[in-house]
């Protein structure tokens, strides 16, 4: 079970609540580090309690996924004081991602001028992708 807020500093995303307006423009330069970045919104809903529903911006898909892969990280250590970053398995990660109500993405997409939705299993597919290619994953699939 995942606490329903996250205590400490959060360094990347920008939080707000559902009915909370954007303060980003699509059209704007995206501040990513590769070329296919783009604005990414990640929705999520941690509880059965519709107050739980929350979004957080981000630069590019793969700073969403390093965003989710740092609450995962949260939540372990406000489960467990003691503990510290170490190899995970990519079914922990999965089973947070799936510990959540609701869970899915807005990713902007230029060529139609708007937001293209993903869900759930996209995510866990784009994460492994990810951490692939950032070196993450050791030959048993743990990260």
């Amino acid at each position: 079970m995942i606490p329903s807020t996250f205590h400490g500093p959060h360094p990347g995303p920008k939080f707000g609540r559902m009915e909370s307006g954007s303060s980003h423009k699509p059209g704007a330069p995206d501040k990513g580090n590769s070329k296919t970045s783009k604005h990414t919104v990640l929705l999520l809903q941690t509880s059965k309690d519709f107050q739980s529903r929350t979004y957080l911006h981000f630069s590019s898909v793969g700073e969403a996924l390093d965003g989710l892969v740092l609450m995962y990280e949260q939540a372990l250590a406000h489960t467990d004081p003691s503990y510290t970053p170490a190899v995970r398995k990519f079914t922990e990660i999965y089973e947070f991602f799936d510990s959540f109500v609701d869970l899915g993405v807005l990713v902007f997409t230029p060529a139609v001028n708007g937001y293209r939705p993903y869900t759930r299993q996209w995510l866990k597919e784009k994460l492994f992708e990810h951490l692939k290619r950032e070196h993450c994953i050791h030959k048993d699939g743990e990260t």
